[in-house]
């Protein structure tokens, strides 16, 4: 996962560690838009929006998500990067 503003979050605990602690900050309000899906082969990537509230303030931005298809057929998430709009 590549973040703003932070190093890569790299393994399972330490995604969904980061994804805790955010939550923990009080975020509200989080829509997720998902844009445009393309797939390619054993890869597949979806480009879409993000919004929350944080402390008051109306947050957003964009986000990019690389899925690779797994043995069973599933696609797995293997690269998410996003940042904001400001």
């Amino acid at each position: 996962m590549l973040p703003p503003n932070s190093p890569p979050v790299t393994g399972k605990a330490a995604i969904r560690d980061f994804w805790k602690a955010f939550l923990a900050t009080g975020v509200s309000e989080v829509v997720l838009e998902t844009g445009n899906i393309t797939s390619s082969g054993d890869l597949a990537y979806n480009v879409g929006k993000y919004a929350f509230t944080a402390s008051g303030a109306r947050q957003s931005g964009k986000y990019v998500v690389v899925y690779r298809r797994q043995p069973n057929g599933a696609y797995r998430a293997v690269a998410d990067a996003f940042n904001s709009n400001a």
